[in-house]
């Protein structure tokens, strides 16, 4: 249980697993996720926090996740960008 505590998972692993949260779309997920992204910096963390928390400026946001998806070289990682702007606008 103490090797997969929040404070012991590494920062990709608490990052991916916010993402997988934020896809379930459930209340319990959403907390988990706010958990996971607690004392967490950089532009991926403050997109997923703002998504979690319902907080931000929407069209910021979506450009944001714009920039990721245009920078991003990976595809999987473009796929979860280009779904988080649509939860976003909808």
């Amino acid at each position: 249980r103490e090797r997969t505590a929040i404070k012991n998972l590494d920062e990709s692993l608490r990052i991916r697993l916010a993402e997988l949260c934020i896809e379930q779309e459930s209340p319990v997920y959403q907390d988990y996720a706010k958990d996971l992204l607690k004392n967490m910096k950089g532009e991926k963390v403050e997109i997923l926090r703002n998504i979690v928390s319902g907080e931000g400026d929407t069209g910021q946001i979506v450009e944001q996740i714009k920039n990721l998806i245009e920078t991003s070289d990976d595809t999987n990682e473009k796929m979860h960008y280009f779904f988080y702007s649509m939860s976003i606008q909808n």
